[in-house]
């Protein structure tokens, strides 16, 4: 390259090219003002680039640099310097002559301590000291009085001196993963921070004095060990981000932060919290005393004798216990010690259906912040209790489950749980377990300890107690003792009304409330179900399964018509009714309709098991793989078949277990293998990462549902011997990223002869890589790219990543150090 000849190029971007040495004709660039050389392989610098005396930006990061040329003290027009993910032991004091610098990037250096000379950096806007070793700050750094924006994060901090106080522009301060446990109260003095990430600390409180800051924008406390957020965030009405996932909050419920308690790149909806903390400020309050117990098991275990046991213990059972059909509701009371407010605990009895079959929607009533039993008959032996704990687990998140083995004294019948000690080890959630006779009840020695137990556990739960507004528990009772199924949402809101709840927004919060808890249901953004509010979710529970349970329907391999669904549902309470029950199974993935047989639909559990005959190319495939190390849940495929009934191919090629898709241009088989918990993807055909750019939405907006649910996608090895293999290995998507992230560029094949693979050419392989542009410091946020959430990148910390546009790019996110642009967020 004839590069001399650009004797008028004010801007060079090299970065990525894995350079050893630059070429010398780079010296005569000599108009240069922008020169970027990260991601390359430098040791050292040649000392002809101290002729690029023009320079104004120079980005030096990710190479193998250990030293610093002293020619370098001679760019002095320089404003940015970035030496972040250098080998560097040591900074040199003349670096110190640059005092034009108004950007210095040191991230990821393995410094200690830092050096005095960066005192007289008085000019300097921008620091970044992220992901370093530091212990402590040294007082110098008050110096810099004209700094906008200071990048601490993934240090060793304990604590933060009271100088910093002296930092007044400071308009950005990233703090995140420290080890903080308590913020000074200085901080309130810098009342122009637009930013503050305080994520991945040990903060288990705000103080109140946080609310002087009145100019902030972003605020990120995710990660840390906060159980409560004060009304006082309100009133930052600049606040246009907050984010607080993965903190153990009860107040306000977790049902008002929704997804952004789970995921970290989902910021808080503002307008709801705000208007909650506006009804806990306008009413008066009351303590709550109220939670759930699910009985989950085997079909015949006994979970129907406990629930009737425990409403009163006196009851006779019946003399051979019928199983559940989905799912039964009734109500225990306790009385409550002296000191609490109410005189009695009410605790809602969900008794679980244990056929397969009812599965899919058992899943969306296993609720958090509820007690769970698991009861296994001895006379059944055959409870896989490590799936069922896994399957609590998942949906239940912390709450406590008890097991209760329901033994047979009359056969003498008893069992031994095996491994039981490290059941407990890998469950922290399993509490206790129970060994007694339901029938024998209440003469059972262990039945009042059994109840002292479950006692025990509700008035430890982390919502009870917590005061509610006190119409929101007024509007609650009303719901629940009207004696209708549903009614309408006008009629909702005169119920609320009639409690002084008069603002729509506010009784729709409520009614959202209420049925993330499982109490009512009310798909709010539905069309067809938003104007129905159903008060007795056993009303749709009841219909959906008369359908699921039906012999002729599951003779029919689960295609069923609107006819059959008018002679299933012919009670007067569902009169009217039939086209929202309809789309109640729809809502729960539960059916699809046939796209060329007008009013027929498909349960796709009920399908053959039996694979149809179709044709497949193995050549030039594009694959991926869903895999769960430890609990794959049942449900997963038929859900992501309902999602994607549009592209079924001829409507005809789907089973039970498995799905053939086809778009027009390319072709995909989906296949479930439960044996080795995973789901495979294998496209052909042309505009191949279309199709599966669909699949892997449908399937990622799926497993929003199991924020606890472990699993990994998985990508094929391309080396010599896997390319002519029709079963390649695989590598964990995640592990390949996090690799490349840690500047590790090959991984090796498991198959002889174990090839070290360039984990670039996987990534190529598998889809274009683009990589995201930033010029500052890092934070681990979700990006959404061409495999879905698959990468918690390290872009900048508190940038507006608006993931609806990254989704749509043909991209893998992997990082800052490169060249191509998102564009600007949408208005």
């Amino acid at each position: 390259m004839a590069g001399g000849q650009l004797t008028q190029l004010q801007s060079l971007n090299l970065s990525g090219n894995n350079l050893t040495e630059l070429p010398e004709w780079l010296g005569q660039l000599t108009q240069l003002q922008s020169l970027y050389l990260s991601f390359n392989n430098l040791t050292e610098l040649p000392e002809w680039l101290g002729q690029l005396t023009q320079l104004q930006s120079l980005n030096l990061s990710s190479n193998n640099l250990t030293e610093l040329p002293e020619w370098l003290g001679q760019l002095t027009q320089l404003q940015s310097l970035d030496l972040s993910s250098t080998n560097l032991t040591e900074l040199p004091e003349w670096l110190g002559q640059l005092t034009q610098l108004q950007s210095l990037d040191l991230s990821s250096t393995n410094l200690t301590e830092l050096p005095e000379w960066l005192g007289q950096l008085t000019q300097l806007q921008s620091l970044n000291l992220s992901g370093n070793n530091l212990t402590e700050l040294p007082e110098w750094l008050g110096q810099l009085t004209q700094l906008q924006s200071l990048y601490l994060s993934g240090n060793n901090l304990t604590e933060l001196p009271e100088w910093l106080g002296q930092l007044t522009q400071l308009q950005s301060l990233y703090l995140s993963s420290n080890n903080l446990t308590e913020l000074p109260e200085w901080l309130g003095q810098l009342t122009q921070l637009q930013s503050l990430n305080l994520s991945s600390n040990n903060l288990t409180e705000l103080p109140e004095w946080l609310g002087q800051l009145t100019q902030l924008q972003s605020l990120n406390l995710s990660s840390n060990n906060l159980t409560e957020l004060p009304e006082w965030l309100g009133n930052l009405t600049q606040l246009r981000q907050f984010f607080c996932a993965e903190n153990p909050i009860t107040s306000p419920p977790p049902e008002i932060l929704g997804d952004a308690l789970k995921q970290s790149y989902k910021p808080v909806d503002l307008v709801a919290l705000r208007r909650y903390f506006a009804q806990l400020h306008e009413e008066q309050t009351v303590t709550f005393y109220e939670a759930k117990l699910l009985i989950v098991g085997e079909g015949g275990a006994g979970k129907t004798s406990l629930a009737c046991k425990l409403q009163d213990d006196q009851s006779p059972l019946p003399e051979k216990e019928e199983s559940t059909e989905g799912i039964d509701i009734v109500t225990w009371h306790f009385p409550l010690p002296p000191a609490c407010e109410e005189e009695e605990y009410r605790v809602n009895i969900w008794d679980f259906g244990g056929q397969e079959v009812y599965f899919a929607t058992h899943q969306f009533f296993l609720t958090h912040r509820s007690v769970y039993v698991l009861v296994a008959d001895t006379r059944q032996q055959h409870t896989d209790f490590y799936t069922w704990l896994r399957l609590q687990e998942t949906f239940g998140g912390s709450s406590p489950i008890l097991l209760l083995k329901n033994r047979n004294r009359q056969k003498g019948s008893r069992f031994f749980i095996e491994n039981l000690p490290q059941l407990r080890q890998r469950f922290p959630n399993l509490k206790d377990v129970i060994e007694l006779d339901l029938e024998s009840v209440p003469h059972e020695d262990k039945w009042p300890t059994l109840v002292r137990d479950l006692q025990h556990r509700f008035l430890s739960l982390d919502h009870v107690g917590v005061p509610r507004p006190a119409t929101w528990v007024a509007v609650r009772e009303a719901l629940r003792e009207d004696p209708r199924d549903i009614i309408s949402l006008k009629q909702y809101l005169a119920i609320c009304a009639q409690h002084k709840i008069e603002r729509q927004d506010d009784a729709l919060q409520l009614s959202d409330y209420l049925h993330h808890l499982g109490d009512i249901l009310h798909f709010q953004k539905d069309p067809v179900l938003a104007d129905l509010v159903i008060l007795k979710p056993t009303w749709g529970l009841d219909a959906v399964y008369r359908v699921l349970d039906n012999e002729t329907i599951v003779e029919n391999w689960g295609k069923f018509s609107r006819t059959d669904l008018r002679d299933l549902w012919n009670d007067d309470k569902y009169d009217g009714h039939h086209h929202q029950l309809l789309r109640l199974m729809q809502n729960f993935q539960l059916c699809y309709p046939l796209e060329d047989e007008p009013d027929s639909y498909i349960a796709p559990q009920l399908l053959k098991p039996d694979v149809p005959p179709y044709d497949w190319s193995h050549e030039n495939n594009l694959q991926l793989r869903y895999r769960y190390p430890e609990f794959m849940p049942r449900g997963i495929l038929s859900r992501a078949i309902v999602k994607l009934h549009h592209r079924i191919e001829r409507q005809t090629l789907v089973w039970r277990s498995g799905v053939i898709l086809n778009d027009g241009y390319a072709r995909s088989e989906l296949l479930e293998l439960r044996g080795e918990n995973e789901i495979r993807i294998r496209v052909s055909g042309r505009n191949m990462r279309d199709l599966l750019m669909e699949i892997v939405r449908a399937l990622d907006d799926l497993h929003l549902g199991f924020p606890k649910l472990q699993y990994e996608k998985r990508i094929p090895c391309n080396c010599s011997t896997c390319a002519t293999l029709q079963e390649p290995h695989f590598y964990d998507l995640q592990e390949l990223l996090d690799r490349l992230a840690n500047r590790k560029e090959t991984k090796e094949c498991n198959k002889p002869p174990y090839e070290d693979v360039s984990i670039r050419s996987l990534l190529d392989d598998a889809a274009p890589q683009v990589l995201l542009k930033t010029d500052g410091p890092l934070d681990q946020r979700a990006i959404h790219n061409y495999y879905g959430n698959v990468y918690r990148g390290d872009h900048r910390d508190g940038d507006d990543i608006h993931i609806d546009e990254i989704s749509e790019s043909e991209a893998i996110a992997i990082g800052r150090k490169a060249s191509a642009r998102i564009g600007p967020p949408k208005n």
